[in-house]
């Protein structure tokens, strides 16, 4: 697949051909400027993408639609999408060139998608190799100078594939004692007399504890660690 946009300046008078004090003309590429014959390969390979991953995705869509935690996880291919169309302009200045080293990754990332479904049997190593499938294409189809503007859209996918209830356990709990231990430093700081066990932090007035401070809202904190990267 190659492809290079170039367009004609517009007509002397028009109101696109000044941009104040040097006069170069503004162009404002659009989608449209793509052949049509390389918009149908591009479609075709999304849908054949998309099929070959229907399984993954429509589980993942499932775990969106009931776990509150990830409910986000619809909001993150807009996002990336978004991003794309964001930087348009340089996407279709530059040449898309096939770089046929882009085919180790993206069977790279098969075989890592395989391996996930048996025997590794992981929703969040699917993911991921998913996601790497994708990149290795788009290195393939459209060379590494395209690849400079649609990589991080790409890896920006990660943050909607569920990581294991594990690892994500152990990462929140991480989160939540560094959190808890900075609170107790600075508490004590300020000059009020604070002691952390585990989690809880005690207050201490003289001998008597009027109160503690703990993780009530452990859930709460994780659903809004989820949603973080996706603040729209």
């Amino acid at each position: 697949m190659t492809y290079s946009s170039k367009r004609k300046p517009p007509p002397p008078g028009d109101p696109a051909a000044s941009s104040g004090k040097s006069g170069t003309p503004v162009l404002e590429h659009t989608w449209k400027e793509i052949p049509l014959e390389n918009r149908v390969q591009i479609a075709l390979v999304a849908v054949l993408f998309v099929v070959l991953h229907w399984a993954f995705l429509e589980q993942m869509g499932k775990i969106a639609r009931l776990d509150p935690d990830w409910s986000h996880a619809f909001l993150v291919p807009l996002i990336s999408l978004y991003f794309v169309h964001h930087l348009r302009d340089r996407i279709l200045e530059t040449p898309a060139r096939a770089f046929w080293p882009g085919l180790l990754v993206f069977w790279g990332g098969i075989a890592a998608f395989m391996l996930s479904i048996f025997p590794v049997r992981s929703p969040m190593f699917q993911g991921y190799a998913m996601i790497i499938e994708l990149f290795g294409l788009c290195l393939f189809l459209l060379g590494p100078r395209m690849m400079r503007h649609l990589a991080f859209p790409i890896i920006y996918l990660g943050f909607g594939v569920k990581i294991s209830g594990e690892l994500w356990g152990h990462i929140t709990r991480l989160l939540q004692k560094t959190a808890a231990n900075s609170s107790t430093v600075l508490l004590n700081m300020l000059g009020i007399e604070a002691e952390l066990s585990d989690t809880t932090i005690e207050l201490w007035r003289g001998a008597q504890s009027p109160g503690a401070l703990h993780d009530g809202a452990g859930r709460s904190g994780r659903r809004h660690l989820g949603a973080f990267p996706s603040p729209w």
